[in-house]
């Protein structure tokens, strides 16, 4: 078959399934064929079902756009044929369009039913590959002879000469990257141009238990720029490559999750002969996890070339992962290993072929090594390398910050001989970002001293160390802390214990911490299996106070003794030195401890002025109409022995009698409440786990669970499983009939389906979205008889000018149930100073709210469990709290409350730690919020929020030092906004992550009425944050239906995307009049005058922007706001991406309305657009992908309706130029789908231009 030249005939066979169609050659030649600048360009195209058909023994010569394109095409054999002087890819296996044609039920099939959907490439020699104008830009660079978009292929046998790169797997999905090789073996290439294998940008197989790793194997390639690079991989196994005299390296593996392995390979470094260049690195190891080389052979590595580079790709500050080598060869290779810098990697020789001694480690050289390493020149080819013998272990600590310094600085870490490293800061670590990364010697210790004007009154950092297992440890210093710190260091979710004395590593556990208050010094020790996970906090507190209290006796006097009750006047329990009775009222004097060790009658009153202490062994019921601890202490076990697993103690509030505690003057408490004006001591040691993520997705009607981490939990005990849609009611009660690690079996079936997964990037970022699942039930139990009566109210009481009652709650493990009502919450602290604390307890089924402080501080709430409440979960007014890893399920707005009910609500506090806590559903707002300082050194992080109607919110917040600071959230379906901010001057958020939510972030600023020149800038700054329309775990069906609450809200929902789909950004506003909330929803705002502002997105992502759920629906990153009035203000990006959208996904622009009453406008056009314009510019071109900066805008002609879908124009910054007074204006290049050219500007009335 023959074309004309330059624009040559197509073959084009599409098979349908009610049509199949077969294609059988054998013997054709087809010349001069395939067009550019067409939809199909190739030659040949193949589109669908091809089982039977083959291609064979034929040539595609000479083609101006690709030789054979195979759309969604499987069964075909492609076997013994040529493909010569191709402009583009010789074979194109599949089609960008086609990216998404793998569903997730086909990744999941047999074994069989990939053979079915694969084709086979065989046997085919591909000559002469160069790259075409109007093909893609890998085409036009550097085309390949084979291009395949899925693995699910058979590649064997085939020659590749003269191309860019020899085979290409460009695997873009998760499905695709996910997907196995069928086969991969016995294919050559030579003299390309780039390398011969590529694989990008990630290919992670799950293991197959038939055949375990995925195998690419008897590959050869020379004479190329290099061999074979993966950027990302796992579960993969390169065996028999074999690469000779390639420019730049034989195998270059970037990143290796897990499992990859290089083995029984061959490289050769240069010919012998004369003028034969030398590959500069054999193998260059991953910057990033694990790999492994095996029984592989290294030839020639001499001159300025070395057979081993590690850190592929790596900036120095990063990499340190180990890499494990064994049955190594080497001949004339002198130059072994490089290291790029100090810290690069660790090579563990597992048999001693690399540097002669077994399980020797060789890592770049550094003071703080042990005596025993010794330096050696083969390791040493670029920075100095040292052999550390069997036995000496080493530890990567990666370092990371909430936010970037200002000025870099060093960290300095000196070991327990006082000997010195320097570890420079960087932006990425690879593990955390804003930090430094270094290799630790196992069981030593080392002090880390960070810049000084960094740490004055506080320190924060995230933390990871790898590679421990039992025995391994690590004690870390800090010194020059605050005088009084708050100190939080937690390993996981496990919140390290404050010891008396330095940390033991053989009898406390991972991030347990003594603080030395005369040298200011803090250790911390690190311990655990794997990889540990660290969070430390160090802020500064307040000097400790004490409280009024009673003195203990020695010894303790016994309940079911006369002589305890010694004293006891008439009218109470125990007169006349007889045991209390049923229906007594008890008093415990002052300076007398009393022993319960029988069991208690039924209390009327009971007053505690002493200290009444149940033992921790044996089970009890207090059974009261009400409690007062006035001055005294009640206790239950203590942190050192608490309530053993197997007992049970509970305290039954008696509400229905009526009865209040009124015998002490100015303390009156109500009937079926305790009052605490004393010490309230309740610890138990069940259970060692509060809550948990789900750890798989579960549909309705399974009787069974898996949780991401194992639980001591027990059978009978009540649990509460997450919403993980927009409506917070689907969260389920169960209760647990089995349990076995991580399974948990229920009694009931699941009535709702419930995630467990994370969404994956296109980048390879993990979002989390799992449910949460916590633990009701305890056993300390607090119960009211009736529900919607009493509460556990903690106060102070000044008596006389002498004598103050003041109150301290210590509650763990302790479960509050029925407590609560529409006017009081279940736990209350009022006026109550430092030293409360209520860790891992649950408060549930409460008619009011469920935590509330006001006029307090220093307060602790972590690891705790807040479900079902008819008010706000958490409510805290005052400062010094600390909120970690607190659960918030369920919260329900109040019939007789106005405000908006919010899971956590402390936007009334200052000086708050927020850090790993999740609202998993409430009928309004996630977390009510007021920000922190914008140039505070405590930022929030790891803070959870879903299935709400407003996940973060903040709502005309004055903020004194005009600047809001928000950060460290993920908020995910979230029905109206994932993040709505309405603050008072400048707002800066940072750390944010929005999924699945209707809107991602409506943010607007409000500045008062002073005049526009008397004012600065005003800025709304988001960074380092990421945006993601429409997640892999959305339901289409399920996650698009409304909530109840949308319904009793609807005056005030998120305005609606014109595409039908998701919003990632609404256009922020700048306004001088606050919005009129009730009166107006959230996004109608007003401007009485011009405001001087600008919106800053720094490091932000957006993601999964696509057609959300049905044809017609596009999510879109960022849509004007309509309901605003006034001036539109500019958005300016740095350092920005939109992934992998098209252009109709990244901006929307309404078409406007003609309007003609813009006065001393200079317009070309008689009828023009309305005032109102947008701008946004691209200042590095990352965001768009051209030529930096560049602007979008909407159309300004009205009569332009084309297909371009209101998407907006592109702009280029021109040159300066100067007007006659010699000042100068930046003009643009603008240029729309019709190519028509305006100059773009602010007005210059020299030029009469805008």
């Amino acid at each position: 078959m023959l074309g004309a030249r330059d624009l040559g005939a197509r073959v084009i066979i599409q098979s349908f399934p009610e049509e199949p169609s077969f294609v059988k050659l054998q013997g054709v030649q087809f010349r001069d064929l395939g067009q550019a600048f067409h939809k199909h360009q190739s030659s040949l195209t193949l589109v669908g079902t091809m089982i039977g058909s083959y291609l064979q023994s034929c040539s595609v010569w000479g083609s101006f756009s690709r030789g054979l394109s195979m759309h969604r095409t499987w069964g075909l054999r492609v076997d013994s044929n040529i493909f010569y002087k191709i402009a583009g890819h010789a074979l194109l296996i599949g089609t960008y369009m086609d990216r998404m044609f793998t569903t997730s039920e086909t990744i999941i099939g047999g074994k069989n039913d990939w053979w079915a959907q694969g084709s086979t490439i065989r046997n085919n020699v591909i000559i002469s590959i160069s790259g075409a104008e109007g093909l893609s830009s890998p085409e036009v660079l550097a085309p390949a002879g084979i291009y395949t978009l899925s693995p699910t292929n058979v590649i064997e046998g085939n020659r590749v000469c003269a191309v860019g790169y020899g085979y290409v797997f460009h695997l873009m999905t998760r499905q695709t990257s996910q997907a196995p090789l069928l086969s991969f073996k016995l294919n050559t290439a030579h003299s390309c141009t780039r390398y011969g294998l590529l694989i990008y940008p990630k290919f992670q197989p799950t293991w197959n238990n038939d055949t375990g790793l995925t195998l690419f194997q008897d590959f050869m390639v020379w004479g190329s720029a290099g061999g074979a690079q993966i950027f990302r991989s796992n579960n993969l196994h390169l065996k028999n490559f074999q690469v000779y005299a390639c420019r730049d390296c034989g195998i270059d593996i970037l990143e290796s999750d897990a499992n990859t392995l290089v083995t029984d390979s061959f490289l050769l470094g240069h010919f012998t002969h004369k003028g034969s260049l030398c590959m500069s690195a054999g193998i260059k190891t991953p910057k990033r996890w694990e790999l492994m080389i095996s029984n592989t052979t290294f030839v020639n590595f001499d001159l300025n070339c070395v057979a081993i580079r590690t850190c592929s790709g790596c900036s120095q500050g990063q990499g340190g992962f180990t890499v494990k080598t064994r049955e190594l060869k080497f001949e004339n290779s002198p130059n072994l290993v490089a290291f790029p810098f100090p810290h690069a990697a660790v090579l563990e020789d597992l048999d001693g072929s690399l540097s002669g001694k077994n399980g020797s480690h060789i890592l770049p050289s550094m003071e703080t090594l042990s005596d025993t390493c010794s330096a050696n020149a083969s390791f040493s080819h670029i920075a100095p390398g040292t052999i550390c013998p069997d036995g000496v272990l080493f530890h990567r600590m990666s370092i990371g910050l909430d936010k970037a310094l200002g000025v870099p600085k060093d960290l300095i870490v000196t070991d327990s001989r006082n000997k010195t490293i320097t570890v420079n800061y960087v932006s990425d670590t690879l593990s955390n970002y804003y930090g430094w990364m270094a290799l630790l010697l196992d069981q030593e210790t080392y002090l880390l001293q960070f810049p000084n004007h960094w740490m004055d009154r506080s320190l924060q950092y995230s933390a990871t160390f790898d590679r421990f297992a039992s025995r391994n440890h690590l004690l870390l210093l800090h010194r020059d802390l605050p005088p009084h710190p708050d100190i939080l260091i937690r390993c996981g979710s496990r919140v390290g214990q404050s010891l008396p004395s330095p940390p033991l590593p053989s009898h406390d556990r991972g991030c347990d911490w003594f603080f030395n208050i005369q040298s200011r010094q803090l250790t911390y020790l690190v311990s655990g299996e794997g990889q540990v996970q660290v969070f430390l906090q160090v802020k500064e507190g307040v000097p400790p106070t004490v409280s009024a209290s009673t003195s203990v006796p020695d010894s303790a006097l016994k309940w079911s003794l006369p002589e305890t009750w010694q004293d006891v006047t008439k009218g109470w329990g125990g007169y006349n030195q007889t045991i209390p009775g049923p229906g007594d009222d008890v008093l415990i004097l002052p300076n007398r401890t009393v022993l319960v060790d029988t069991d208690l009658p039924v209390l009327r009153r009971l007053y505690v002025m002493g200290t009444l202490e149940f033992p921790a062994d044996r089970s009890n019921v207090l059974s009261v109409a009400c409690l007062l601890i006035a001055g005294g202490e009640l206790k239950v076990g203590s942190l050192k022995n608490p309530l053993e697993k197997e007992q049970r103690f509970l305290v039954l509030l008696r509400a229905s009698e009526e009865i209040f505690c009124d015998h002490f003057d100015g303390i009156h408490v109500d009937p079926g409440t305790i009052g605490v004006y004393g010490k309230l001591h309740l610890h138990s040691a069940y259970p060692k786990k509060s809550w948990v993520h789900l750890g798989a997705d579960f549909a309705p009607g399974n009787e069974r669970i898996i949780v991401d981490d194992v639980v001591d939990w027990q059978p009978h005990d009540k649990i509460v499983l997450s919403s993980s849609s927009y409506e917070p009611h689907e969260a389920e009660v169960l209760t647990i009939k089995e349990v076995k690690g991580h399974h948990i079996r229920v009694c009931e079936r699941l009535r709702h389906r419930h995630i467990g997964s994370a969404h994956i990037m296109e980048d390879g970022q993990h979002i989390p979205l799992a449910a949460e699942v916590g633990l009701l039930t305890r056993n300390i139990k607090i119960q009211s008889d009736s529900s919607c009566r009493g509460r556990l109210l903690v106060g102070s009481f000044r008596k006389s000018s002498r004598e103050e009652f003041s109150g301290v709650l210590q509650l763990l493990n302790v479960e509050i149930q029925n407590l609560g009502s529409p006017l009081y919450s279940s736990i209350e602290f009022m006026g109550v100073s430092a030293g409360s604390w209520v860790i891992s307890s649950t408060v549930h089924q409460s008619c009011g709210v469920g935590i509330h402080a006001s006029a307090s501080h220093g307060m602790v709430l972590n690891d705790n469990v807040v479900f079902g409440t008819s008010g706000h979960g958490i409510d805290l007014e005052g400062q010094n709290y600390s909120l970690t890893n607190n659960l918030v399920i369920l919260t329900m707005q109040s019939a007789r409350s106005s405000p908006w009910v919010a899971g956590i609500k402390v936007n009334y506090a200052k000086d708050i730690i927020l850090h790993g806590n999740v609202v998993a559903g409430s009928e309004r707002l996630g977390f009510h919020i007021c920000g922190h300082g914008c140039s505070s050194d405590v930022l929030w992080s790891d803070n959870v929020v879903h299935s709400s109607l407003h996940g973060l919110h903040l709502y005309k917040k004055h903020e004194p030092a005009n600047c809001t600071g928000v950060s460290g959230f993920l908020a995910f379906k979230n029905f109206d906004y994932g993040a709505m901010v309405q603050t008072e001057n400048s707002v800066v958020l940072q750390n944010i992550t929005l999924v699945d939510n209707t809107i991602g972030l409506l943010a607007v600023a409000y500045v008062s009425s002073a005049p526009l020149s008397s004012i600065q800038a005003v800025q709304i700054v988001l960074r380092n944050s990421v945006i993601v329309a429409t997640s892999s775990s959305f339901d289409c069906i399920q996650d698009r239906r409304a909530p109840q609450s949308a319904n009793w809200t609807s005056t005030d929902r998120a305005p609606s995307n014109p595409r039908g789909g998701r919003i990632g950004i609404l256009w922020p506003v700048f306004t001088s009049e606050p919005n009129q909330w009730p009166q107006e929803p959230w996004h109608k705002l007003r401007s009485g005058h011009a405001v001087s502002g600008i919106i800053k997105l720094q490091d932000v992502t957006f993601s999964n922007f696509v057609k959300s759920c049905y044809s017609g629906d596009l999510d879109v990153c960022i849509l004007p706001n309509e309901y605003s009035t006034g001036i539109m203000y500019p958005i300016t990006a740095e350092r920005t991406r939109m992934l992998r959208m098209k252009d109709k996904n990244k901006f929307y622009f309404p078409p406007s309305q003609p309007s003609k009453d813009l006065e001393g406008t200079i317009c070309l056009e008689s009828d023009w657009e309305s005032a109102r314009k947008y701008l946004f510019t691209d200042l590095d071109g990352r965001t768009l992908g051209l030529p930096p900066p560049v602007s979008v805008f909407p159309k300004r002609e009205p009569e332009w309706t084309g297909s371009f879908f209101n998407t907006g124009w592109l702009c280029l910054t021109m040159m300066p130029m100067a007007n006659a007074a010699g000042m100068q204006k930046s003009l643009w290049l603008c240029c729309s789908v019709r190519t028509k050219i305006y100059w773009t500007g602010s007005k210059v009335s020299d030029w009469n231009l805008y």
